[in-house]
């Protein structure tokens, strides 16, 4: 690019720009460019220069419309920026720049190397006025259809992005957006998953208010569109059973107004919000599900292996879950899972877990019948060997065999003796070998 056409847009220099456009043999802005395919107007955008933008685009529509090595439009870069007087100077649609069109609705549509249009752009980065202006801009142009290469729709990023409930609400009354998002997420999902409690206790104000405007498009989603509470992700969670493990209580019950009989959605290990709550220890999302009407029937629901939400809590060892469960009425205590257990039967025998036993016993809880039958046909171990018979066994033993070679001994001694001539034998001479006396 001349070096003087990439000072006149990086300062917004428009004598300057005007000095080099007007002289004779005038470059093409359309191949002027940097090393990453940036063109003048990239530039002239990106530095918020509105008059330069403007002259560039009465030269060379198409400007509008050119990438560069990114795959980013000037436009992209407008709505990344927030950049709402450049956006709508872009794509106006005003009848004395009709020429304009066919370069806004081609550059309105186009993917970058994220695979994301300038709307998505503006969602991500919570520019919601740019993203409304884009969305008016043309009936005919079907951004409402755009879902960008990682599977996100336009709704999903809205709901994803904090304070744009109004874009929200702008969409669903159009009422033709998909919802669709990654790993078969809605948008309520990610406004649960976004609603994090974690942030919801925290004292940054900022964060607070983050969290107060993802409640409040929880609450347009559910008005509007209150189905999206029975679609599951890829991994079989649906909203209400994220929102019970990871949002502010305020979360369930939205979901809960709208869709009551939501309640007994399970996820694929048949395990409902209860379960759920024990399984996270999350005393005060319990204690507030089990004062509900809708979890009255579901306090002994058992999951596809039978465990109950008491089940898992004696399992667990986590007592002040089990304490709030003994308060509930209708409380099976005698339901065993798939191994024939109780909750009293998973009582192991810490100082905790002798406790949560002692608590279950004064409930009136019980072993169960499997339990006693395991104990009555349990095989009784052998009597251990009395240490002091061993030793006496092994003393005799070696007293046999002091005995058994002493007595050898005696018996050779004795027979030698019994042939021994008294005075011995002659030794040498003629008479070697005969007794003396002889």
């Amino acid at each position: 690019m001349d070096a003087r056409l990439h000072e006149a847009a990086r300062e917004g220099d428009m004598e300057l720009l005007t000095s080099i456009l007007e002289k004779n043999n005038p470059p093409d802005l359309t191949l002027s460019l940097t090393p990453q395919k940036n063109t003048a107007l990239h530039i002239a955008v990106a530095f918020g220069h509105e008059q330069i933008v403007r002259e560039m685009i009465d030269r060379e529509p198409f400007l509008i419309s050119q990438p560069n090595s990114n795959g980013d439009t000037p436009l992209h870069i407008a709505a990344k920026a927030g950049h709402l007087s450049l956006t709508m100077l872009l794509i106006t649609p005003l009848e004395e720049r009709v020429r304009w069109r066919e370069a806004c609705a081609s550059a309105l549509k186009m993917k970058n190397s994220d695979g994301y249009t300038p709307i998505h752009e503006a969602l991500k980065k919570g520019h919601g006025e740019v993203a409304v202006h884009l969305l008016r801009f043309d009936g005919d142009i079907e951004a409402a259809d755009d879902v960008s290469d990682a599977g996100e729709s336009l709704l999903y990023l809205a709901s994803e992005a904090a304070g744009l409930s109004y874009v929200v609400s702008m969409m669903l009354h159009r009422g033709n957006f998909s919802t669709r998002g990654p790993d078969g997420q809605n948008p309520l999902h990610i406004a649960v998953i976004t609603g994090n409690e974690g942030y919801y206790y925290d004292d940054n104000f900022w964060i607070r208010f983050r969290i107060r405007m993802q409640i409040r498009i929880l609450r347009v989603l559910m008005s509007t569109e209150p189905s999206l509470a029975y679609k599951s992700d890829n991994e079989g969670n649906y909203p209400l059973l994220i929102a019970t493990i990871e949002a502010p209580f305020e979360a369930v019950e939205i979901i809960l107004g709208y869709c009551p009989d939501s309640a007994e959605l399970v996820d694929r290990r048949g395990r409902n919000a209860l379960h759920l709550a024990v399984l996270k220890n999350r005393v005060s999302t319990l204690d507030s599900l089990i004062k509900r009407p809708e979890f009255k029937m579901l306090i002994n629901q058992p999951d596809y292996d039978g465990n109950t939400p008491m089940h898992l809590a004696t399992q667990h060892n986590y007592d002040k879950i089990v304490e709030l469960l003994l308060t509930c009425k209708g409380l099976d205590l005698a339901a065993a899972n798939k191994e024939g257990r109780t909750a009293m039967d998973i009582c192991g025998y810490t100082t905790k877990q002798r406790s949560i036993h002692d608590k279950l016993k004064g409930c009136g809880a019980r072993p169960s019948r499997q339990l006693w039958r395991e104990m009555l046909l349990m095989p009784s171990p052998p009597p251990p060997r009395a240490p002091e018979l061993v030793s006496i066994s092994s003393n005799t033993e070696a007293v046999i065999n002091t005995l058994s070679v002493v007595t050898t001994l005696v018996a050779t001694v004795t027979f030698a003796a019994a042939f021994t001539v008294p005075g011995g034998y002659k030794n040498d001479g003629v008479d070697e070998g005969l007794p003396y006396g002889i």
